[in-house]
């Protein structure tokens, strides 16, 4: 088998696997009203710029799925250099159609290539996290199956939580309505937020201030960290909140002393929907975890 791993602009890929062959991916685009398109990179440099700007947006800029001539010009040189295998591993399908996309121009390749998808429901470093699962699987010469298997199994064991920063964002991008907005601007409530495994959100908690919005994450964090006795290590990404993160983790540190701790930016795409400010964080379990549920 000689298999790629496929995901988008969203999964924030550090150095290992941008520069790993065998890594690929596709990236989505933000269209401002100003009639400015912003195309995700990697290029971290530009991020505070890009969040200054959308806290001073009258309008959300709108988020627009890779092209699918970008898909087609990554499996034709997936073609050209003899791989057999893809493990597609997107945004979550809640927020984006970049994965019936990727799907759909696979299909055209499916008597060359065959493309195992894993709908993930993630974004951000969870999402890296599975991905770098996923290679760290396929280096150590795992069949297609196990691969499916165990990352399913990480998605489902994965719980993101956010804080979100700017709860007009949440108003513009009809996730709340307006008045909801204007009373939680009013009372300065700030919204914390789930993601099960399928993308979907729900409200963790509502409360009066950013201090106990974290205090309130790290404890979801340390319960959570409770199940996974064969280790794990935490994430938190941020729109330009890199005091937030640290605090957040030094929350976590005073139950967790010794926990890795990665740290990184949510990419424009998913920084949009909860606006400057927005702090999310997970739980990574070791992979060690899934053999004591087999």
């Amino acid at each position: 088998m000689k298999a790629a791993i496929l995901t988008d602009s969203t999964a924030t890929l550090n150095d290992r696997l941008l520069n790993h062959p065998d890594i690929y991916y596709v990236s989505l685009q933000l269209h401002f009203s100003s009639g400015e398109t912003f195309i995700e990179s990697e290029d971290r440099s530009i991020l505070p710029e890009f969040y200054h700007r959308l806290k001073n947006a009258k309008e959300l800029p709108k988020t627009s799925q890779p092209r699918p001539q970008d898909f087609y010009a990554i499996y034709e040189e997936l073609v050209d250099k003899g791989y057999d295998t893809v493990f597609f591993i997107p945004l979550s399908a809640v927020l984006s159609g970049t994965s019936q996309t990727g799907q759909s121009v696979a299909s055209e390749f499916e008597d060359q290539i065959k493309t195992y998808v894993i709908d993930t429901g993630r974004a951000a470093t969870p999402l890296r996290y599975l991905v770098s699962q996923a290679l760290d699987l396929v280096e150590a010469g795992a069949e297609p199956e196990e691969v499916v298997a165990k990352i399913k199994w990480l998605n489902a064991h994965t719980t993101i939580w956010a804080l979100v920063g700017d709860i007009n964002n949440l108003v513009k991008g009809g996730r709340a309505s307006r008045a909801q907005g204007l009373l939680g601007s009013l009372l300065k409530i700030v919204p914390l937020i789930e993601f099960d495994q399928e993308g979907n959100i729900s409200v963790l908690a509502k409360v009066r201030t950013k201090r106990k919005a974290l205090m309130k994450l790290a404890d979801a964090f340390i319960e959570e960290a409770k199940k996974y006795s064969q280790g794990y290590k935490g994430t938190i990404a941020h729109a330009d909140d890199e005091s937030g993160a640290k605090e957040l983790a030094d929350l976590i540190r005073e139950k967790l002393p010794d926990i890795e701790i990665e740290f990184d930016w949510l990419t424009p795409v998913v920084g949009t929907h909860g606006g400057t400010g927005t702090l999310a964080t997970a739980v990574l379990p070791s992979l060690k975890n899934y053999l004591l549920t087999k």
